[in-house]
């Protein structure tokens, strides 16, 4: 059954960075790139630092807090509406409409990057010997 869902899944993935990349003017990205890479880095390392605390803080071992605070460096799918409504009402400059934007793509596919090579940069759990178990 999820094998018959997953090519839907694919072409709507395929939509919606279509879509989204229509939006941006490449030009503005490019004319501003210290604005792009200002808010990837306050996206993808803020909420990799915020998520991983909070993880932490309830009690997760690091490891656990660092695979979760590396799934969530991206921003969501709801920033794209956001961004919009608030350039739309004259809130948001162009520059800081179309890096948001670049800002949202890049971080969505960086994350894949980063949540894919993650367990091998943190190392794998050590698997323990009955030796080291019973001391």
């Amino acid at each position: 059954m999820l094998e018959e869902l997953l090519p839907l899944r694919d072409a709507f993935v395929a939509l919606f960075f279509v879509t989204v990349g229509i939006l941006i003017n490449p030009y503005a990205v490019v004319s501003r790139p210290g604005l792009l890479l200002a808010l990837l880095a306050m996206v993808i390392v803020g909420k990799f630092v915020v998520w991983t605390g909070v993880t932490k803080l309830f009690g997760y071992r690091l490891r656990t807090a660092v695979l979760v605070g590396t799934g969530l460096t991206q921003i969501g799918e709801f920033s794209f509406i956001l961004v919009q409504v608030a350039h739309a009402s004259g809130l948001l400059g162009d520059d800081f409409y179309y890096a948001t934007l670049a800002a949202s793509l890049v971080s969505i596919l960086a994350n894949a990057t980063l949540v894919r090579g993650s367990p091998r940069w943190i190392g794998e759990p050590q698997k323990q010997t009955r030796q080291q178990v019973t001391g």
